[in-house]
């Protein structure tokens, strides 16, 4: 018999949305800052998570591990959002600026993080959440 732990902390990008994860096909949902334990006596275990429309890759779990502790993780953790927001309000003083080098350093900067938020929740939306799985045996 597979034991699958599944947890998640509380994270800025998605923090009050209640994540569905999948064991072959079977919905389990998990809610901020809590674990779930998942019994299977499946041999071949495919696991992933979503959340709306945004989810992971289908993973295919090793048939000889007996436990399996996964943690869900937005692409963004809560040190890269408020390091985003200081470069955000770092961009806004220099776009206000007299010196038009610091004004287009500014305007590059967040035109980028504009593109990097656009392309996760549009095209790769597979992107958003990742899995990280450590075997226990």
């Amino acid at each position: 018999m597979k034991k699958i732990i599944v947890s998640r902390k509380n994270e800025y990008m998605s923090g009050g949305q209640t994540f569905s994860f999948y064991v072959n096909q079977k919905k389990y949902l998990i809610d901020t800052n809590s674990s779930i334990t998942i019994d299977t006596d499946d041999e071949i275990v495919e696991v992933y998570a979503q959340l709306q429309w945004m989810k992971t890759r289908v993973i295919t779990l090793n048939q000889t591990e007996n436990e399996f502790n996964i943690r869900i993780k937005p692409f963004l953790d809560n040190n890269s959002i408020k390091m985003g927001v200081l470069l955000f309000i770092i961009s806004v003083i220099f776009m206000i600026s007299d010196y038009d080098i610091l004004d287009l350093i500014a305007r590059v900067f967040l035109i980028s993080m504009m593109a990097i938020y656009v392309y996760t929740f549009t095209i790769g939306y597979r992107s958003y959440l990742k899995l990280e799985i450590n075997n226990v045996s």
